[in-house]
């Protein structure tokens, strides 16, 4: 199969477990700060983020979306993130 990372890789062995994870939050919810959804990019992070992701370097964006991953993991993402009034909509 081809990597995320587009090199052609092989298990040398099976795998011996399985596992099933849904991520379904939020989903898209990125692809909207990208466009500008003015419901997200009213705070001020999200609009930061939105307007590197839409016209930033190739580095910026990989910075930024690495910012949005901690923010993920640390908790900190922008209340809005978590209005379901704004995710249901994503």
């Amino acid at each position: 199969m081809i990597s995320s990372t587009g090199i052609a890789v092989k298990l040398s062995r099976p795998l011996d477990f399985l596992v099933v994870a849904d991520h379904a939050e939020g989903l898209g919810i990125m692809y909207q700060v990208q466009e500008g959804n003015p419901a997200l990019v009213s705070d001020p992070v999200a609009a930061q983020w939105s307007k590197v992701l839409k016209t930033g370097t190739a580095e910026e964006r990989s910075a930024t979306q690495g910012d949005v991953v901690k923010a993920q993991a640390m908790g900190t993402l922008p209340k809005v993130f978590k209005d379901p009034k704004i995710v249901a909509r994503s």
